[in-house]
């Protein structure tokens, strides 16, 4: 982490304690706002909510309860929804995406054994970063993104980091949004606290790297499809799975003939294809993006 006197403080910026250090400018705020190089550093994402099927593809408000068990029997997911809030969408991982980046690249955080990583950052970076508009209503979904990230409890013994856990925790351990204390309320920074798994699983290099174009992805599915075909690919040039279990990893609650409807309509993803031949789906790489940066 840059030390404070290698940081500037801006003007929106709080004054610095060792607690608070000052915000970092991030690469684009001097560029013009495309995602062609995605502001000179790749977002990362840690492997383990990619195999998982955690976030919730429905666009309606999920409050199901949700388990993913791995192929080695032993390895176990139960994702409960926040009965206020729901359960943390696919479109809501977007902010756990851009933390992450930023604990990775080490901007803005704080680090400690006992609390975790803590990430701050401004609402604007995160809107531009992950290209989302901003508009009136972009503080208020980002709220309601964090409530759901914040309410919904994990329990698992999975294995992160070398160990096996387990335990139960939300998917962010905490969040703030701080405001001017004026009329407007301006938000100066968001302040999100990781659980300590996904800490441990950063600490530990447990990440991929993801294309910039996968935040023009529309739907849910197509982002779920993106992170499978990432996570599979990593190491070899084609995967191939069953229609049923790939069903049961992106997270699906459709049947199996609307699934296989939805599947043959997401032929290209971000750097991949998509192919499914009866009731096997193939993806396959299709560039040369770097498969572990």
């Amino acid at each position: 982490m840059k030390s404070e006197n290698s940081v500037p403080v801006l003007s929106a910026q709080v004054a610095a304690t060792p607690e608070c250090p000052p915000l970092a400018p991030l690469d684009h705020l001097d560029q013009p706002l495309f995602l062609t190089d995605f502001f000179d550093y790749v977002l990362k994402e840690d492997g383990v909510t990619m195999e998982a099927a955690i976030f919730a593809i429905s666009s309606k408000p999920d409050q199901t309860a949700w388990e993913w068990k791995g192929e080695d029997g032993k390895s176990r997911v139960n994702i409960y929804p926040s009965p206020i809030h729901g359960r943390a969408t696919q479109f809501d991982k977007d902010l756990l995406i851009f933390a992450t980046s930023l604990a990775v690249k080490g901007i803005n955080v704080v680090m400690s054994d006992s609390c975790g990583t803590v990430v701050r950052f401004r609402l604007s970076d995160y809107l531009v970063s992950t290209n989302r508009p901003l508009n009136a209503d972009a503080e208020q979904e980002t709220e309601c993104a964090l409530g759901r990230l914040r309410g919904t409890f994990i329990e698992t013994n999975i294995r992160t980091g070398g160990r096996r856990i387990k335990g139960g925790f939300g998917i962010i351990s905490s969040w703030e949004m701080t405001k001017e204390a004026n009329a407007a309320g301006r938000v100066i920074h968001i302040k999100i606290a990781l659980s300590k798994w996904i800490s441990n699983a950063l600490r530990a290099h447990e990440v991929v790297s993801i294309h910039p174009d996968y935040f023009q992805l529309k739907t849910a599915l197509e982002r779920r499809f993106y992170e499978l075909a990432r996570k599979y690919c990593a190491h070899q040039t084609t995967f191939s799975i069953g229609l049923a279990k790939l069903k049961d990893q992106a997270g699906s609650t459709d049947d199996l003939s609307d699934f296989r409807r939805q599947v043959q309509a997401i032929v290209e993803l971000p750097g991949h294809t998509v192919t499914i031949d009866d009731d096997k789906v193939t993806f396959r790489a299709s560039d040369t993006f770097p498969i572990l940066a």
